[in-house]
């Protein structure tokens, strides 16, 4: 005897970048066109130009954010997975939209990369009671005018290392939707 049951949903054989599964190695990726920083849709600019993975800054107050809805409470991880260019400076940042606070206030990672090659940088915090909606920065009042270089930018819920990032095969890419590539960064 052979059952079948079919299970509904998109599956990692499906060959369209909208289809593909939510899921890399257990890491949900809740950003959407998470390294299409030209995307006017999905990122919000104010003083930074975006051309494929670089990012340039007109002044040293720049920002490049993104809005996403949360549970308060939740504990997430923002990581970002930069390279350094012209910029003597790099902050990431993440904002309570209700609370008109911030979370994590704009924090270098500018010496957890380099030159060379990309590196992933990790905040891990906490969501506030009564926040529902923050902005996430991989770049924001860096103090340095510039290029830098982001291939990949992630929310994920719960305590997650750069190095169980690495082993999962990098920060899964996005598009529309929170999904993940086969081929990552």
């Amino acid at each position: 005897n052979i059952s079948v049951r079919e299970i509904p949903g998109n599956h990692a054989t499906q060959p369209t970048t909208s289809s593909k599964p939510l899921l890399r190695r257990g890491l949900v990726n809740l950003l959407t066109n998470n390294a299409n920083f030209a995307d006017g849709s999905s990122w919000i600019k104010a003083n930074i130009t975006a051309s494929g993975s670089t990012l340039t800054t007109t002044t040293a107050y720049e920002s490049i954010r993104q809005t996403v809805t949360v549970t308060p409470g939740a504990v997430m991880t923002l990581a970002v997975s930069a390279k350094r260019g012209t910029m003597t400076n790099t902050k990431m940042s993440v904002y309570n939209v209700p609370g008109e606070s911030d979370i994590l206030a704009s924090d270098s990672y500018y010496n957890e990369i380099n030159a060379s090659t990309f590196s992933i940088a990790v905040r891990t915090f906490t969501v506030p009671a009564g926040c529902t909606s923050i902005y996430v920065y991989p770049l924001r009042d860096s103090g340095s005018i510039g290029t830098t270089f982001i291939d990949g930018f992630a929310l994920f819920t719960g305590t997650v290392t750069a190095s169980q990032i690495l082993a999962a095969g990098g920060i899964p890419l996005t598009t529309t939707a929170a999904a993940s590539s086969t081929t990552g960064k």
